[in-house]
């Protein structure tokens, strides 16, 4: 009896110990106590708590060997977090096998949430895993079965948004309220109790006279041998309090009080004392109530031993209703709220105390409000629907317009709508409301600075990023931009390589970067490398695509080039910088194309095509004058003459210093015969210019002609 008495010491020892040293992030040293327990006490429970150490560690691998073979379901679910985390096809494999059961039968996209292994989380994991493998229709399916079952599961809402599904927020996240989503969070499987629900079979042996360590907690036994368990199931007609009551209702039995706590001394036994004249008390009560309560309709037991005052009296005073049969004598017992009564009790308190500011109203927002109103943000950001987005963000409560995570979802849409300077002015903000906050705003803020050319703000952030979080990819990135800026592409390429090797998940946006530093050193080979890559990771990547087609225009395979533009434009059709390259691909091709008559029938035809890009680019974009320009080129091929010129005056207005502009005009004006305006806007082009041997040439020849038909 003492060698199992011991054993049992030693093993809840090194689990109590290892449990708190993860709860301390002192993972060396509870790997090191799992491991001994692992040693003496094997058990699935066990392996599950060391594997969890080491992926706290990060060792992923060494956590997939512990758990091989996983045969809880728990077990099963870490496994195939370690597996999807090694992300090698391989692993991948062997990590949908596991969450889809034994013989990799069990489709649950069709199943019940219950038989997947985790629940939500699994098939949201699942659902990783068929994005990964290129199963786009299967994965969104996945990853809307798994919101359904755990509404709350926002990283699955925020993937389908980056997929550029069009989903309402309403639809997907459902229209119920708090109290419908805590239900259906509490039928997911409660991790936090996992590592301790698996018992070996020396603990059936315990003895009945050992005394916990501490005081009970979410995880640690009851005196009585009962644990705190969250009810596998809620009953909508019963209380809609969310707090479940600390004894289980299968074994709680106020009639029969449980035992008291085993403790030693004068002061325990008068606790001991004061916890039976408790329980009598619960017993009094209740046989006077005249209604048998159970456990679960009671929010916390010392509710039942309120004595009544002055304020309790009020039947809203504390958000409470009574019922008639709540009273005898002087004792007052809470009744369970049904929905009803609580939707009458809000509008009652809504209709005496209106609120006088429309803002604080928003403030009160539930989280389920909150939680639909930043996925149909996030949403229309996904689809690139950016003016939308930002309607939407203004619409928030204060305490969430202005947190750095809406902040940086703005300065993102402000920098798909090319609008630098408010794209910095929300990036800028991000940072100085959250100074930690990196991915997702360091690298698009880098960007944006790269635009507009602010190199000494571009240099001070990717310092201040590596020292605020050294093992970023976004910090790696600023480094990448920064240098970028510089002309040093060698450098650059050294940095986002680095942003890739610490990214924690597979990242296209460092791969596209490097894509662009490629081309900027004309490695052709290497730039479709990199966009190919990023495409691997996110098929949606326009930004990969384009860079595509600009390789291949470059490589002068026009109709690819054109195919990639054109598949880029079906992900973002708002982008003017798309239109526009397209337009010239096609102009591109047919100059290549017609190498004897440039402005034959089938010519100006062809051309037709490149016009509609450049007027449709200019129209998304009317502040850049580049595709009207190449508009007006465009006219003048066609001989569409008079419009060509009414375009080229209105940019010689717009950009007067632009010698590329009178030197169209000069053209333009020669072929409708003014010779005085040609000859003025070439020699205003020659003054801007003074060594270009084009416009030396043309004037040349345009002074020869006017000499020749004696046109003053």
């Amino acid at each position: 009896m003492a060698v199992v008495e011991d054993a049992y010491d030693a093993e809840r020892l090194l689990r109590s110990a290892a449990e708190h040293s993860l709860r301390a992030f002192i993972e060396p040293n509870a790997t090191f106590l799992a491991e001994r327990l692992h040693l003496m006490f094997p058990s699935p429970s066990s392996a599950h708590l060391l594997a969890t150490a080491h992926l706290r560690e990060g060792n992923c691998s060494r956590a997939a060997e512990i758990l091989r073979p996983a045969s809880t379901s728990e077990n099963r679910y870490l496994y195939a977090v370690c597996l999807v985390r090694i992300g090698t096809p391989d692993a991948l494999r062997d990590a949908e096998a596991q969450l889809r059961g034994p013989q990799a039968q069990l489709d649950l996209d069709r199943a019940s949430t219950s038989v997947a292994p985790g629940g939500a989380a699994g098939l949201h994991l699942l659902a990783e895993i068929c994005l990964r493998t290129g199963r786009k229709d299967e994965a969104a399916s996945l990853f809307k079965k798994a919101i359904k079952a755990n509404p709350t599961l926002w990283v699955a809402f925020d993937a389908l948004a980056k997929m550029g599904i069009v989903v309402a927020a309403e639809r997907v996240l459902g229209t119920g309220g708090d109290a419908e989503a805590m239900q259906r969070l509490l039928l997911q499987p409660q991790f936090d109790n996992a590592m301790s629900a698996g018992e070996t079979p020396r603990r059936k042996n315990r003895p009945t006279r050992d005394r916990p360590l501490s005081m009970p907690s979410a995880r640690q036994e009851m005196p009585n041998g009962n644990a705190f368990r969250t009810p596998a199931r809620m009953d909508v007609n019963q209380s809609t309090f969310v707090t479940p009551s600390p004894m289980p209702a299968s074994t709680c039995n106020l009639n029969t009080p449980a035992a008291p706590m085993q403790t030693v001394g004068a002061p325990a036994r008068r606790a001991n004392r004061r916890a039976a004249a408790l329980n009598n008390s619960t017993q009094q009560l209740i046989r006077h109530s005249g209604a048998g309560m159970e456990d679960s309709h009671v929010r916390n037991p010392n509710d039942l031993f309120a004595t009544p005052t002055a304020t309790s009296a009020l039947p809203f005073a504390s958000g409470e209703v009574r019922d008639r049969h709540s009273f005898r004598g002087e004792v007052q017992v809470k009744i369970p709220k049904t929905r009803s009564a609580i939707a009458k009790e809000r509008d009652v308190l809504r209709s005496r105390q209106p609120f006088e500011d429309s803002q604080m109203e928003r403030q009160h927002l539930g989280a389920m409000d909150l939680i639909r109103a930043l996925g149909q943000i996030v949403s229309e950001l996904g689809r690139f629907r950016c003016q939308k987005a930002l309607d939407l963000t203004e619409r928030l409560p204060r305490v969430h317009r202005h947190c750095g995570m809406v902040l940086s979802i703005r300065g993102r849409a402000f920098l798909e709508k090319a609008e630098y300077a408010f794209a910095e002015r929300e990036f800028l903000e991000s940072l100085k409301n959250e100074p930690t906050r990196m991915d997702g705003v360091v690298e698009y803020y880098s960007t944006v600075l790269w635009h507009l050319k602010r190199e000494k703000q571009l240099s001070q952030l990717a310092i201040k990023a590596q020292r605020v979080y050294p093992i970023s990819s976004s910090a790696w990135c600023a480094a990448g931009n920064c240098f970028s800026m510089q002309r040093d592409p060698d450098a650059a390429l050294k940095f986002l390589q680095r942003a890739i090797a610490t990214s924690k998940a597979p990242n296209a946006y460092p791969y596209t970067l490097a894509g662009h530093e490629y081309m900027a050193k004309e490695n052709f080979d290497s730039a479709l490398s990199a966009y190919r890559q990023a495409l691997h990771i996110d098929e949606r990547n326009y930004k990969a695509m384009y860079g595509i087609g600009q390789v291949l225009q470059k490589q002068e395979k026009f109709a690819l080039a054109q195919s990639h533009f054109r598949s880029a434009i079906l992900i973002h059709p708002l982008n003017a910088n798309l239109h526009y390259h397209l337009g010239m691909a096609l102009s591109a091709a047919v100059n290549a194309s017609s190498t004897t008559d440039r402005f034959s029938k089938s010519t100006k035809h062809a051309l037709i095509p490149a016009l509609a890009e450049f007027e449709t680019a200019a129209n998304l974009d009317p502040a850049n004058p580049v595709p009207r320009f190449e508009r007006a080129k465009i006219l003048v091929a066609l001989k569409r003459l008079p419009e060509a010129r009414r375009q080229l005056e209105s940019l010689r207005d717009l950009l007067p210093k632009e010698a590329e502009v009178y030197f169209e005009l000069s053209r333009v004006a020669k072929q409708m015969g003014d010779m005085k305006t040609a000859l003025r806007s070439i020699t205003i082009a020659l003054d801007i210019e003074p060594k270009d041997r084009k416009y030396k040439k043309a004037l040349e020849t345009l002074s020869s002609e006017i000499d020749a038909n004696g046109i003053a």
